[in-house]
């Protein structure tokens, strides 16, 4: 009797052990296999001579994402393909949609100087002369390859439509996705320097 009190114990305590292992294991171990999180990179702010005669203020709305996309899991997907992968070690550590809205943010900002410009949702009581829609189509690449941005964006105001465009653009990829967010980011930079020089060709009419 004693004999099978003493196994009950030690199969009880080992159980015990398990669980209370399992539970100190850190999120970032699945399966045995680390898991990577990563941030889209926002520029440095940079500060000089305005671009633009008078202070403007312009809003980002929030960044219309494909379903697939609206994911914390990175998504690969080649140039001339319909497959995508969503890479369950490698993840954002944000939101997507937060990220883009951050680092388009900035990089209007730096490309314009004088323009505030500010991420939304808008808070009560805030104006902005300007809103920015940003309605992205696609927004992946491919390890070892390339990757590409493609979106629809719009700039209104009191008075309606200032001005549009549809952006597309695809940059060289290396093979780790590391380097795969930093093309990303620089995509989304891009975008910001072609929306800013058509938003100043339109202010200065």
């Amino acid at each position: 009797m004693k004999k099978y009190t003493m196994c009950f114990f030690l199969l009880s305590w080992s159980m015990l052990c398990i669980f209370s292992l399992s539970a100190c294991t850190p999120s970032s171990v699945i399966g045995g296999t680390s898991t990577k999180f990563y941030i889209l990179a926002a520029p440095p702010n940079l500060t000089g001579d305005t671009v633009l005669t008078g202070s403007h203020t312009i809003g980002i709305l929030p960044i219309s994402l494909p379903e697939y996309l609206d994911t914390y899991e990175i998504v690969l997907r080649s140039s001339n393909s319909t497959e995508i992968i969503l890479s369950s070690n490698h993840r954002w550590a944000e939101s997507l949609n937060s990220a883009f809205q951050d680092v388009l943010s900035q990089s209007l900002s730096n490309d314009l100087r004088s323009a505030r410009v500010v991420a939304l949702p808008l808070r009560v009581g805030r104006i902005f002369e300007y809103k920015l829609t940003v309605d992205v189509k696609s927004f992946e690449g491919d390890l070892d390859h390339d990757a590409s941005l493609k979106a629809y964006w719009l700039i209104s105001g009191e008075e309606g439509q200032l001005a549009e465009g549809f952006f597309t653009k695809t940059l060289p990829v290396g093979k780790t996705f590391a380097e795969l967010t930093q093309v990303l980011s620089k995509l989304i930079e891009n975008m910001a320097s072609d929306i800013a020089r058509q938003f100043i060709a339109k202010i200065a009419r």
